[in-house]
């Protein structure tokens, strides 16, 4: 069976006070904001239309009935509110729970102003009775104030409503992108590993070779997918993982090492200066290597596009030291940034084949050490990135 509307609305109200403390919905503090603000304008109608009637002696018999309406709607809307303020919301009601107890503040004035008049058949006959003008004057202009500030405070509510709302979505909206991303990352990183498992065995297939060597390396390339993934997950969860001290030149000389035979293929020098010496920073050399690579793989992708140049493709890398930073610099002889690169928008690229991942992967990884990412043109004519970290030694 269901309740009349007034009953539930009673029922929500006894049920608010007994878990006041609990969580609220948006939507139940909504709705509880809208029915306020129609009391509150009923409300204000109702008190300035019953002066007025005071102030004349118009409808002296219906006085009573209408200050004893007048409270049910104050306390109403008092309620209505009051049973969210203490709740775990976004949305602060504490100062229009205040409002509205004062709006019933000023009705049980009016009536207590009734009540203590002189009056030859006894105080209680004057509540509701005709007040003068002077009082009429008096209360006319309070009703307007805190109606308006009530107003107001329900006005700010509901943009601290829509703000936290709107702030809801854009996280739910971040949580999904961040998920696309992780796959698209993964997916970006493990293409090599997985390129090169199909070429062994291709090879050892046509070859007849399938002896234990091959396999051991098939499976050394199929545990390196399974460490890059790894590594992807917690590299894009953006968990600050234990930082040792690390080589960046070490961990630089590493990644160009693994990639000369793509370089080599492509005919693209490689230019190196200042990798040397240690150049100590706090870090992880997984994530590190992985964001390195990533730059020269970018810089790599992007000589490719390029139809006639002036220079050989070239790359050129280096590493500066300051008292207190390490910066590694990597340039090319290629068509150099578009501009979208800098906006750092992910999945953005002009090139071709691109996918906009890496330099989102880059970001992430120097994000997580504290550094420091800058966009340059290198001499060499083309794009160039540096990157910065905190050093120790």
């Amino acid at each position: 069976m269901r309740l009349p509307e007034w009953l539930q609305s009673a029922r929500w109200v006894g049920a608010g006070w007994l878990h006041r403390r609990g969580s609220a919905t948006d939507e139940a503090v909504s709705a509880a904001l809208q029915s306020a603000g129609l009391l509150s304008v009923l409300l204000f109608l109702v008190r300035n239309a019953f002066e007025l009637f005071a102030a004349h002696g118009l409808y002296e018999s219906q006085h009573r009935l209408i200050a004893a309406f007048d409270g049910v709607l104050a306390v109403w809307a008092f309620a209505e509110v009051a049973r969210f303020a203490r709740s775990r919301t976004a949305i602060p009601l504490a100062p229009l729970t205040a409002a509205l107890g004062m709006q019933v503040a000023v009705g049980a004035v009016r009536a207590l102003i009734d009540l203590t008049a002189p009056a030859p058949d006894g105080p209680f006959e004057r509540l509701g009775k005709p007040l003068d003008f002077g009082l009429a004057a008096i209360f006319v202009p309070v009703h307007a104030i805190v109606f308006l500030v009530i107003g107001k405070l329900i006005i700010d509510a509901f943009s601290q409503a829509e703000r936290a709302s709107a702030a809801k979505q854009r996280r739910r909206l971040k949580r999904k992108l961040e998920s696309s991303l992780m796959a698209s990352a993964v997916a970006h990183e493990i293409k090599l590993p997985l390129s090169t498992i199909l070429l062994r065995t291709r090879v050892a297939l046509e070859s007849g070779d399938a002896g234990p060597e091959t396999l051991r390396a098939v499976a050394d390339d199929a545990q390196e997918v399974v460490r890059t993934i790894e590594k992807m997950k917690i590299l894009l969860r953006s968990v600050q993982t234990a930082h040792t001290p690390a080589d960046l030149a070490g961990v630089v000389r590493t990644c160009l090492v693994e990639s000369k035979w793509q370089l080599d293929r492509q005919g693209i020098a490689v230019r190196e200066s200042g990798l040397d010496t240690p150049c100590m920073i706090d870090g992880d050399e997984a994530q590190l290597r992985i964001a390195v690579t990533n730059v020269v793989r970018n810089a790599a992708e992007s000589l490719g596009i390029v139809e006639e140049a002036s220079l050989p493709p070239t790359i050129e890398v280096s590493l500066r030291r300051r008292k207190r930073a390490a910066i590694l610099v990597i340039g090319d002889s290629g068509p150099g940034w578009s501009g979208t690169e800098r906006e750092g928008v992910p999945l953005s690229t002009t090139k071709p084949s691109g996918s906009g991942i890496g330099l989102y992967v880059v970001r992430a990884v120097v994000r997580n050490h504290r550094g420091k990412i800058a966009f340059r043109s290198s001499a060499l004519g083309g794009a160039e990135l540096r990157l910065w970290f905190p050093r120790t030694g």
